[in-house]
């Protein structure tokens, strides 16, 4: 009798910068990925971000000046992350122009 049980697979964690309400990170995670965090200065999309992913950490923060506490994370969870994505902005809600 072969007693062989397959390892449980293991899912790639993903963090999105530049998150908004998490359209990349709803992509990731239909593909099979978990998303552990989100990343996105507009304090309205993050929280959306929040509603859309309650297993992930949403981060409030402008990546132009992160603070200490973000910074400090990131550095305890770098051998965690797996994928690190960054979507544009939103032509039709950004600011940053074309």
């Amino acid at each position: 009798m072969n007693n062989y049980r397959p390892k449980k697979q293991q899912r790639f964690t993903v963090i999105d910068l530049f998150a908004g309400a998490g359209g990349l990170s709803y992509g990731f995670e239909s593909a099979g990925f978990r998303v552990i965090a989100g990343v996105d200065f507009d304090k309205n999309a993050i929280a959306t971000f929040s509603r859309n992913f309650p297993n992930a950490l949403a981060w409030a923060e402008d990546l132009s000046n992160p603070s200490s506490n973000f910074q400090e994370w990131l550095s305890v969870q770098k051998d965690r992350i797996d994928v690190l994505v960054g979507g544009p902005p939103c032509q039709g809600f950004s600011i940053a122009g074309k």
